[in-house]
């Protein structure tokens, strides 16, 4: 129920040309099928053509002669081997694997979109969760400082409270790097 992923998945199945060439692949197995049903049918073949033809000569009179030709014809072939038969069948097992081959890209897409839509998400998260962190281990470095000045603590305590926030500080760029690989994957997609 996340209308943002709803939308990148909508963006996804309208805009990724693999879809696309799969729903090209389904097209051209339909009317592969067509051809190979409509080869085991009588085939039909009409021809019509007129021609004028005129002549004219200073002896001879003006003379026009109009020709027409019309014919039609139609052809049968038996399937006595089934080969007909067989063709139509392949066919028809390609356009359902076709029809198959679509729904596992469309799976795919989806899925893909999905997960770094999520993986997107929960670096996000993490990033703001480890800016909270560092902010807090930031004031305790400052705490921690003063109470070296004042002689409460050593120089150990300072150390290891510098250390943690930098630490934290580190993982920084790399949530941001993850967070752009995921939304570049995303783009890729769609």
């Amino acid at each position: 129920d996340d209308p943002e992923l709803t939308q990148l998945i909508e963006a996804g199945i309208s805009g990724n040309l693999d879809i696309k060439t799969a729903q090209a692949r389904l097209l051209e197995a339909r009317a592969q099928r067509g051809l190979a049903s409509a080869e085991r049918f009588p085939s039909l073949t009409s021809s019509a053509k007129g021609s004028v033809s005129r002549t004219t000569g200073e002896k001879v009179r003006s003379d026009t002669q109009d020709m027409y030709d019309a014919g039609f014809d139609a052809s049968w072939e038996i399937d006595v081997f089934g080969g007909k038969k067989r063709s139509l069948e392949a066919a028809e097992s390609s356009l359902r694997a076709e029809e198959e081959n679509i729904r596992d890209v469309l799976i795919s897409v989806i899925s893909e979109i999905a997960l770094n839509y999520i993986e997107a998400c929960s670096y996000q998260t993490r990033l703001e969760i480890a800016k909270e962190n560092l902010a807090a281990q930031e004031d305790l470095f400052k705490i921690v400082c003063w109470r070296y000045k004042a002689g409460l603590t050593t120089h150990l305590d300072v150390d290891q409270a510098k250390y943690g926030m930098e630490q934290t500080r580190a993982q920084l760029p790399s949530l941001r790097t993850n967070i752009w690989k995921s939304k570049n994957r995303i783009a890729v997609l769609l």
